[in-house]
């Protein structure tokens, strides 16, 4: 067991945030650069396709270590096959950094339905987007808003039903999966669990997932109560930490700033946490970490208010 150094002060957490946001923007930028080239070498309509990389890289959070990269995930828009013949070219150069492709025909697909699964409901994918190859996203956003204005109510319960889920295992400390239930968070005895070979992802899911997914679901019933698109969507940060700062400027929350701060420290504390346990975990196969029981502490704290105060219900005003 790996006796984890957890740092605690404000500043450093989110100087740290800041650092990991620039260190991927520049590396979407490098990546970015060279789709244009192969778009200009192969006479690529930039008008007519779109390549865009969301979750993590998405959000401003990839590259805690410079060994650490994540492979990239890509959404291509566009008509099909076209957006699967360039996506065959972009392979050729790129087969060390993609992860995933998502292919979306905005005229026949669904926008928010990854794979076009109605249980898979993830406008996120859109919402935290960022551009390699095109210049049409706020465009995207706009059919974002759409669809979910039209669509039935059980989207809004899939994501509902997915948030909720995090949140049990965020409170029981356990997750069941494949039938074997883990313990994912041990607070009597200071010990987390972190396996991706296992599943046992703890910080991933809970809290960050919870709260990426809480300003989510509030976006959405939002878009569904008002029936219109939201005008701030087309600058809307991606990077989580900089959202809650948006909305704070902009007068759209019902929370104070003192709230505001205390949740972006929160999700800059878990999203260093998880990058910490990510490096142990690859590079000494560590999988349970020992904290410090007054840090365990700040931590259950912690999860308290995302559990019973950051509701998506209380967030927008």
């Amino acid at each position: 067991m790996q006796k984890l150094d957890v740092e605690t002060n404000k500043d450093r957490i989110l100087l740290a945030q800041w650092n990991r946001a620039n260190l991927s923007s520049g590396k979407l930028q490098d990546i970015s650069r060279q789709f244009h080239a192969i778009a200009w070498t192969h006479k690529l309509d930039e008008t007519e396709i779109g390549i865009l990389t969301t979750w993590s890289d998405g959000r401003h959070e990839n590259k805690p270590h410079p060994w650490l990269e994540s492979n990239v995930e890509l959404t291509f828009i566009g008509e099909k096959p076209r957006t699967h013949n360039v996506a065959d070219i972009i392979r050729e150069s790129f087969s060390h950094i993609l992860d995933g492709d998502d292919f979306k025909n905005p005229q026949e697909d669904s926008i928010i339905c990854y794979n076009n699964d109605s249980h898979l409901v993830f406008p996120t994918r859109i919402w935290d987007a960022q551009e390699l190859l095109w210049n049409h996203l706020s465009w995207l956003k706009r059919q974002v808003s759409e669809e979910i204005i039209a669509s039935p109510k059980s989207h809004i319960k899939n994501m509902d039903d997915r948030l909720r889920s995090y949140k049990k295992s965020m409170k029981t400390g356990k997750q069941t999966f494949h039938g074997i239930e883990n313990t994912l968070i041990d607070m009597e005895n200071g010990i987390i669990s972190f396996n991706p070979r296992e599943n046992i992802l703890s910080i991933k899911t809970w809290p960050l997932r919870v709260m990426q997914y809480t300003l989510a679901l509030a976006l959405m019933r939002r878009i569904r109560d008002t029936k219109l698109h939201p005008p701030f969507m087309d600058t809307l940060p991606t990077n989580i930490v900089e959202r809650f700062w948006y909305i704070l400027d902009n007068n759209l929350t019902k929370f104070n700033p003192d709230e505001i701060a205390n949740l972006q420290y929160i999700y800059a504390f878990f999203l260093w946490l998880y990058h910490e346990m990510q490096y142990k975990y690859t590079i000494y196969n560590d999988t349970k970490f020992e904290i410090d029981k007054d840090i365990m502490k700040d931590i259950s704290s912690m999860l308290d208010i995302i559990q019973n105060t950051f509701l998506p219900d209380k967030f927008y005003k």
